[in-house]
């Protein structure tokens, strides 16, 4: 069947097409939540006795409902406050449209068979990546650009001066009122 486009059988065209989405992994979201302004470095003290020997003091001892104002009331005696800005800290987002990383991949292969003890093939694969995670810097520090070459900064962006810096970690970055911010985003590209 076929005949010439088969080569009376002797021909075979193999094809196929996928495509596979990788799922955003728990790290991404473990840096949010473990990031500013979610999580500040505060310690608690107090002596913890040996085990079997006593009850804790009642200063670390969660509330039955360990949650917002629950905790902070509980631990307010032991919390340090107005220490930290957390606009100093990095911080970690993720921009609104986050989502799955997509892989498109494709072959198709041609074999024919030249004697019956030899078969001649050529093949093609492909694939093609898109919203692949990127980490990007969301306040990136332009000072030594806008310096050295004022042409790659977008008009209208200027280094933030210390004067007008709400920490001091975005002087000279993009946005007075942040220090360094991580964004994840979907915008990585890969073609092969």
């Amino acid at each position: 069947m076929g005949g010439l486009l088969t080569g009376n059988g002797k021909t075979v065209v193999r094809g196929g097409y996928r495509i596979a989405y990788d799922p955003p992994f728990y790290n991404i979201y473990l840096n949010i939540s473990s990031a500013a302004p979610n999580v500040l470095l505060n310690t608690l003290s107090g002596r913890i006795p040996p085990k079997g020997t006593g009850t804790l003091p009642s200063s670390l001892i969660l509330p039955a409902a360990p949650f917002g104002p629950a905790i902070r009331t509980e631990l307010a005696s032991n919390l340090l406050t107005g220490i930290f800005d957390p606009r100093s800290f990095n911080e970690t987002t993720v921009t609104p449209n986050f989502g799955p990383q997509k892989a498109h991949e494709w072959s198709l292969g041609l074999q024919r068979e030249i004697t019956p003890s030899a078969v001649l093939e050529a093949r093609y694969i492909g694939n093609h990546a898109t919203n692949l995670f990127q980490s990007i810097n969301a306040n990136p520090a332009i000072a030594g650009l806008a310096a050295l070459y004022p042409n790659l900064v977008p008009s209208g962006m200027t280094p933030c001066p210390a004067a007008s810096a709400a920490v001091p970690a975005a002087i000279g970055r993009a946005n007075c009122n942040q220090g360094v911010v991580r964004e994840r985003t979907n915008t990585g590209l890969l073609r092969l």
